[in-house]
């Protein structure tokens, strides 16, 4: 109950915050929810990891909190990767809602901006996709889920999820998934 109960407040205060701060840059306001967070789960023994995405028409700012990484399928060059910062490194900051004594304000949160172009692609997905396992043992994994995205054809973004979690399911028959796990696919028009 209290995974849930916390994911209500976060929805709750990151919606209430991207109203407010509208015209503020994406890692403002996500400083903001942090600090909104902490204040209100202070006490609780729990954190959210997530990415944070904002859509201007078809430039999308991004900001990872310790989540596994976007993964983007680009069509007019037929290649699929993790989403990088301009220099090839990983984006991710810190979790939400913890606060190790004003630690993560000095690490901040890494906002980066791209451009998708039509067909293209964004997946996410929780780390129950990475870390669920086939009956040798064997991990599901980051190369997995981008050579299933990169080889899933479809002309929506429905037909491409179908592929991405078909593609996942047969991996890890006969075994079940042992987390929770949420995948979105999102394909611009």
């Amino acid at each position: 109950i209290a995974p849930g109960l916390l994911t209500l407040m976060a929805k709750s205060i990151i919606s209430v915050n991207f109203m407010e701060q509208r015209n503020a840059g994406l890692a403002t306001v996500v400083e903001n929810i942090n600090d909104k967070l902490i204040t209100e789960i202070k006490d609780v023994d729990n954190f959210l990891t997530g990415v944070i995405l904002r859509f201007d028409e078809d430039r999308i700012e991004y900001i990872n909190c310790a989540h596994p990484d976007v993964i983007c399928k680009k069509t007019d060059i037929d290649r699929t990767g993790k989403v990088l910062d301009k220099t090839g490194k990983r984006v991710s900051g810190p979790i939400l809602g913890i606060d190790s004594q004003g630690a993560m304000h000095e690490v901040g949160f890494e906002e980066i901006s791209f451009k998708l172009k039509q067909g293209d692609s964004l997946l996410l997905y929780t780390d129950s996709m990475l870390e669920s396992t086939n009956s040798g043992g064997k991990a599901y994994g980051e190369t997995m889920i981008m050579k299933s995205l990169q080889n899933a054809r479809g002309e929506t973004a429905q037909e491409i999820l179908n592929a991405i979690i078909g593609d996942f399911f047969n991996y890890i028959a006969p075994r079940e998934i042992m987390d929770d796990l949420t995948v979105i696919l999102i394909r611009k028009k």
